[in-house]
């Protein structure tokens, strides 16, 4: 679907299906009614995060089994949402947003697609991370979408980080969270690309037949020092 600014986001869905002629039919297709959950991962992350579990632990499949339709977010820049209707992922242009734009643009698009094609009122929401700064974000710029959700369960939320403890979060935080020539010159480009380069990098962080405590323990200057 498209947003009101542009960007074409890709939803990927878990549904009940049901071959009954009776069954409930929308343009999206022929499936069960069911309870729905909406699921939004963190930042840099997309909406194969949720099934990095495999299928017996991660939460979605445990979902679904339970009998709820399954929809996976994901917001503009991810790996599913590269593409807008005026900009190429190649231009400044495109990169200019932070998570306001996928507060008041990209969850309405997504919210209304998934009760549009399944005809349900209400939904139940779960949100990693910047997933859950959204869904704040969303209720608060939005009132109207309250009402939309039956629960929220917002895991590792951020509202605010004056708290946090990560020692690139403490240096960094004050440069891009002001207006200031370091942000200006950051806003039009793409944080952390998914390019070979980076894939490299990130693959060499944690070894084959280390301790997991080791691996973990590269993370701590970025996101605290707690396991």
């Amino acid at each position: 679907m498209l947003t009101k600014d542009g960007y074409a986001l890709t939803l990927h869905r878990i549904p009940q299906y049901n071959t009954s002629t009776t069954a409930g039919s929308s343009a999206c297709g022929i499936y069960s009614r069911r309870p729905v959950v909406f699921l939004l991962a963190g930042i840099y992350a997309s909406s194969d995060a949720w099934l990095l579990n495999g299928r017996e632990n991660s939460l979605p499949y445990l979902l679904w089994r339970q009998g709820y339709d399954i929809w996976l977010g994901n917001n503009r820049g991810n790996i599913y949402t590269r593409r807008n209707v005026w900009y190429n992922a190649t231009e400044r242009e495109f990169w200019n947003f932070s998570w306001h734009e996928m507060s008041i643009y990209d969850m309405p698009a997504m919210v209304d697609y998934i009760m549009q094609c399944t005809g349900e009122a209400k939904m139940h929401f779960v949100g990693i991370s910047q997933g859950g700064t959204v869904f704040l974000v969303l209720n608060s710029m939005l009132p109207q979408y309250n009402g939309v959700f039956k629960t929220a369960h917002l895991l590792a939320p951020v509202a605010y980080v004056s708290n946090t403890k990560g020692g690139l979060a403490k240096i960094f935080g004050p440069i891009l969270g002001t207006r200031n020539y370091v942000a200006k010159v950051l806003e039009g480009m793409e944080m952390v690309s998914t390019n070979k380069f980076v894939k490299k990098f990130l693959s060499s962080l944690c070894f084959e037949n280390e301790r997991p405590m080791v691996c973990v323990s590269r993370l701590w200057p970025a996101v605290g020092y707690d396991t």
